[in-house]
């Protein structure tokens, strides 16, 4: 794990990353993860409301095509880039 963070603060450091890469408002990203707004803002802040399942994961690895696992895992390890393609609007969060 990165020196000290905990997984937490890992996951809501990379959940933000993608969101902000992928041009996504929170609105958008909850859609996604067919959650409330209030879950992704306290997620991004490192604090998992009740209402945050591991359904949520699924969704958001399946959007991003990305494994579960990555989520967890800090950036400098990842060794992928992220090329981005058009507008939020021009992607389907269906």
């Amino acid at each position: 794990m990165d020196k000290g963070k905990t997984e937490a603060e890992i996951f809501a450091e990379n959940l933000r990353f993608l969101r902000i890469v992928y041009r996504l408002s929170q609105k958008e990203l909850a859609k996604i993860m067919d959650v409330s707004v209030y879950c992704v803002r306290k997620a991004e802040s490192g604090v998992f409301a009740n209402s945050l399942h591991i359904d949520a994961l699924v969704y958001l690895s399946n959007f991003f095509h990305l494994p579960c696992a990555l989520f967890f895992t800090p950036l400098a390890q990842w060794g992928i880039s992220f090329p981005i393609k058009g507008t939020a609007a021009e992607r389907s969060c269906d």
